[in-house]
């Protein structure tokens, strides 16, 4: 809600039953948003394993990250994993990203 405040020129309130661990969470994920881009994304590598993107999604609080060559941004984009990818799958500490990831050339581009 923040957000969107904030995007009609507004200001957000945080509540202050939230302890302050959640607080912070709060303001960081208003701050990384700009116009709904991500200037700093965080990308994982085809070799991670569903076990530990699933405690990245704990950790960061969003579902979907770019894959790169080697987990960081500015090197080759090998393609995109989202939750739809991987919800029903079993074998989560052994099957990788890269296996089940939609593929770079898969990816519709807007011209």
């Amino acid at each position: 809600m923040a957000i969107a405040m904030a995007l009609n020129g507004g200001i957000g309130v945080i509540h202050t039953n939230l302890s302050l661990e959640a607080q912070v969470k709060e303001v960081t994920n208003v701050k990384r948003y700009k116009n709904g881009f991500i200037l700093d994304p965080v990308c994982i590598m085809p070799t991670t394993t569903l076990a530990e993107l699933d405690d990245l999604r704990r950790k960061c609080g969003f579902t979907g990250f770019p894959v790169t060559e080697d987990g960081n941004m500015g090197s080759k984009l090998m393609g995109l994993v989202t939750k739809r990818d991987t919800d029903f799958l079993d074998n989560r500490s052994s099957t990788s990203v890269g296996s089940i990831m939609k593929k770079f050339g898969d990816l519709t581009v807007a011209d």
